[in-house]
């Protein structure tokens, strides 16, 4: 077994004592011969944390490996906490593209800096990066799972506007929201708003879904469509700079 072997067969022992167990199990392993050490957690299909040894730097991070389109929709969601990752970890973050599909977000490091300690101050660092990443990441990947399924619905309702109906009762939504957001109509409840942040982020009102949600008073409204709305809020103010 090679020194870079030895390395990354001793961060993959140490790195799961040094993860937050609050995060659950993740799935840790190395194969002699690569160069790299994958973890992989359950919240995050085709994508996993890695601790990779190249040849010009050493790179501490996660890999989107999915379908194209949510790769790069997630990249652009966790892009700009970059510069507050970067305080967080004392070490330089970046998100970018990967090749033609993939994306990642990672501490680069030299290569080759392989002492005595290294192989803990890779799992340490690991563990952190994973702490402060962890919760963006899983509200990426929540709010394009959301726009996922959505499209379906999308597709649906879209179909549904042929009938003469479905469009007229479409058309008055939007009067009614565009209304409300003009100041031509009273405040309607909150849980409504948070319901028409999901009716604009469905039918592409990206600007009116951002508007719509920084009027929500996160008291008067329970946890879950608040959150439901927020998630979707991020993705249209995404949209809406576009």
């Amino acid at each position: 077994m090679g020194a870079r072997d030895e390395f990354l067969d001793q961060v993959r022992v140490l790195v799961p004592d040094h993860l937050p167990r609050a995060l659950g199990d993740a799935k840790v392993s190395y194969y002699p011969t690569t160069n790299y050490v994958k973890l992989e957690y359950r919240e995050f299909p085709r994508s996993h944390y890695e601790v990779l040894l190249r040849r010009d730097r050493d790179e501490i991070g996660f890999h989107f490996e999915g379908i194209r389109e949510h790769n790069l929709a997630r990249l652009e969601f966790v892009s700009g906490r970059v510069t507050a990752l970067s305080a967080q970890l004392g070490q330089q973050v970046v998100a970018v593209p990967w090749g033609d599909n993939w994306a990642r977000l990672a501490i680069e490091l030299p290569a080759g800096q392989w002492s005595i300690t290294a192989p803990s101050e890779y799992a340490n660092l690991m563990a952190r990066f994973v702490e402060h990443t962890y919760p963006l990441l899983r509200d990426a990947f929540a709010a394009t799972a959301h726009r996922r399924t959505r499209r379906s619905v999308v597709d649906a309702k879209m179909v549904s506007v042929r009938d003469p109906r479905a469009h007229a009762m479409l058309d008055d939504q939007i009067d009614r929201i565009r209304r409300y957001l003009s100041g031509r109509a009273d405040r309607p409840a909150d849980e409504v708003l948070c319901e028409w942040v999901q009716f604009c982020y469905t039918f592409h009102l990206y600007g009116e879904a951002v508007e719509l949600f920084d009027l929500i008073d996160p008291a008067a409204v329970h946890a879950w469509p608040y959150a439901r709305a927020k998630r979707l809020a991020q993705v249209c103010r995404l949209h809406a700079r576009r």
